[in-house]
């Protein structure tokens, strides 16, 4: 279409291309890249009527490519934020977007080994940010230093920041940034062994998610609430939890991480000495109409012949949730039950 059609390839059209893979990378980490790679081709040819706005749109692009490239191949994002760099940094009018750059500058020092440098670019852009007034670009600086001194393993330092991004977005009534604040601060709070206060921090992220009406992240928040009320002994909390994770997934669509949920449900019921025969029966009835692909049925048809012979493990059940997890790359892996048990058939 790009090709074919000069009305994909204004500057309007592009850079709505460009936010929408930005916006979907971590949700759709493939489609990002392949668009991003599909319009890096035509930015330099754009008709503009300034060329102010062209450069805008090339830095962009390389941004985003850079941004695709950071799991992938870090040598060639690295080279991609040096070339969005250079195209920003040419321009005066263009410092707020040179800054976005550097972050993305400094999240690759961080994968590359060199924490002090990311603080270091981190910062300056945080304060950047403040200058120029925004907020939401100001907090994701800040987190990113957060993260760093978290991957360090220095918690307290991580969670003094995000504690004060916490007071920050209350004061600024931003749900979304509170929830992902809050969220991050139970995490620290966990690691510096502060149960009760990760746990009641971890709730309060929950309640401004769901207000924040947040359906990408939710569920995934909801899934590590249930994992650590698991961990203290709550499980029929954790399997309540489970079973909400389970519906959002199931709603947006995403079977295979409703099916891995599900699987985690099987795991506790299993583990507390439950019969987990009507469950994994269940799960094989709901995700066959769910339209699974028979690959991963597979798996919980094993499940389920498992627990009806009562013959069902912890190992095995984690086998099948291996599986699943597997099948996020790899979508046409067939299914093998555990090694040890090939061997007994």
């Amino acid at each position: 279409m790009l090709s074919s059609d000069e009305r994909y390839r204004s500057y309007g059209t592009l850079m709505f291309l460009l936010e929408h893979a930005h916006e979907n990378l971590e949700r759709q980490p493939q489609d990002s890249y392949e668009l991003v790679a599909a319009i890096l081709p035509f930015v330099d040819s754009v008709d503009t009527p300034d060329p102010l706005f062209r450069e805008t749109l090339r830095g962009t692009a390389w941004k985003e490519r850079g941004n695709t490239l950071l799991a992938r191949n870090l040598r060639e994002a690295e080279r991609a934020a040096w070339r969005a760099l250079e195209i920003f940094d040419s321009h005066a009018g263009l410092g707020e977007e040179l800054a976005k750059a550097r972050l993305l500058l400094a999240k690759i020092y961080r994968e590359k080994g060199l924490p002090n440098q990311a603080i270091e670019i981190a910062r300056e852009c945080a304060a950047r940010f403040k200058l120029y007034g925004n907020t939401s670009y100001y907090s994701i600086a800040r987190f990113i230093e957060a993260w760093i001194h978290f991957g360090q393993k220095q918690f307290r330092d991580a969670y003094a920041i995000v504690s004060g991004l916490v007071e920050e977005a209350e004061r600024g009534g931003n749900e979304l940034a509170l929830a992902r604040a809050l969220h991050f601060a139970a995490t620290c709070a966990r690691e510096l062994g502060e149960y009760e206060t990760a746990r009641v921090l971890r709730v309060r992220a929950l309640e401004h998610f769901e207000a924040a009406n947040a359906p990408a992240e939710l569920p995934r928040v909801r899934w590590e609430h249930a994992v650590a009320l698991a961990a203290e002994d709550r499980t029929s909390e954790a399997i309540l939890e489970l079973y909400k994770v389970r519906s959002e997934f199931l709603r947006f669509g995403m079977i295979i991480s409703a099916a891995s949920a599900s699987l985690d449900i099987v795991r506790l019921k299993h583990d507390r000495g439950d019969d987990v025969t009507g469950t994994a029966r269940e799960l094989v009835t709901t995700f066959v109409e769910a339209g699974m692909t028979s690959n991963a049925i597979e798996a919980l048809a094993y499940i389920r012949e498992e627990a009806r012979a009562c013959t069902l493990t912890t190992p095995k059940i984690q086998a099948a949730r291996d599986y699943l997890k597997s099948l996020e790359r790899h979508p046409s892996q067939i299914f093998l039950p555990p090694p040890h048990e090939r061997s007994e058939t």
